[in-house]
């Protein structure tokens, strides 16, 4: 894309600055010779519509030159993206939840999602990640939750408007992937493991996107912390997976833009930020200044 600044676009953007924003959204800066790069932590679905950040966020937008996202999902691939996840987490040939599963397993299985309101037959050909990722996704968006209107696809369609470069830390191949590469016995554990959460769930999310709104980094910390300590042995290693290993090679990346004398807005969930295995303090350890701003 086009790296523009669209005259119109600033003016709009700059007059936004006279709305008083009450949000304290954290975000940090790391600069190194030429390069400097902006790490704002996202939450994928809100209540509510977010038009306007704090100033240092917004500024910090309007100075970089590349918007750096964990996947592109704007509007021009949403339905492509939503059909490679479809496809990769269905199964093939005659395999289906009900045979996956023993028959007693299926039937508490099946009787566990009723609970929740949903029809398991519906879903039985997807496979117990997808199906997963799906009935949390669906219990938060009955709870008010939008992913239209989450921080990473209000930046890119922000982007999109400026017609600023979009890139991508992973891309939605490599997400698909890291739920693919599971064991049998991850994605069961997987499965049970966000159905036993669900009933909690929305109070834990509406607890973290309010430490989040205000910039209340130990809440953010103590929340993520809790929920790692408490998952299950059988997934110890996927969670590394989707977090730990992911931090250190989106640490690798941030650190090779700023050697090249990138200027980045880089969009990564707030989770991959907070904590020892996050990615301000695996930047840290490398020698960066990281400044809360």
């Amino acid at each position: 894309m086009m790296k523009v600044y669209l005259r119109p676009f600033l003016l709009l953007t700059l007059m936004s600055y006279c709305c008083a924003s009450v949000e304290k959204i954290p975000l940090w800066s790391i600069k190194h010779a030429n390069g400097h790069v902006y790490l704002l932590g996202s939450i994928h679905l809100l209540k509510e519509k977010l038009d306007n950040y704090r100033e240092p966020i917004e500024k910090a937008f309007l100075e970089s030159q590349i918007l750096f996202v964990e996947a592109y999902i704007g509007s021009k691939n949403l339905l492509e993206n939503a059909g490679k996840m479809m496809q990769a987490g269905s199964f093939t040939g005659d395999e289906r939840l009900s045979t996956f599963f023993s028959e007693e397993q299926y039937s508490k299985l099946d009787a566990l999602v009723k609970d929740m309101g949903f029809n398991l037959n519906v879903y039985d050909h997807f496979r117990p990640w997808l199906l997963a990722l799906t009935l949390s996704s669906m219990a938060l968006m009955r709870q008010g939750y939008n992913p239209m209107l989450g921080v990473d696809l209000s930046f890119i369609n922000k982007a999109e408007v400026r017609q600023m470069e979009i890139e991508e830390l992973e891309g939605v191949d490599y997400q698909i992937h890291l739920f693919q590469k599971m064991s049998r016995e991850e994605e069961e554990a997987f499965l049970l493991s966000t159905i036993a959460e669900y009933k909690s769930q929305e109070k834990v999310v509406d607890k973290l996107v309010a430490a989040w709104k205000e910039g209340d980094l130990e809440t953010l910390e103590d929340i993520l912390t809790k929920s790692t300590k408490e998952e299950r042995p059988e997934l110890k290693d996927f969670y590394r997976s989707l977090l730990q290993s992911r931090n250190e090679k989106m640490a690798e990346k941030t650190e090779a833009l700023l050697k090249e004398g990138k200027r980045c807005f880089i969009i990564v969930g707030v989770g991959h930020l907070i904590g020892e295995s996050g990615l301000i303090e695996l930047l840290r350890k490398k020698g960066h200044r990281v400044v809360l701003l």
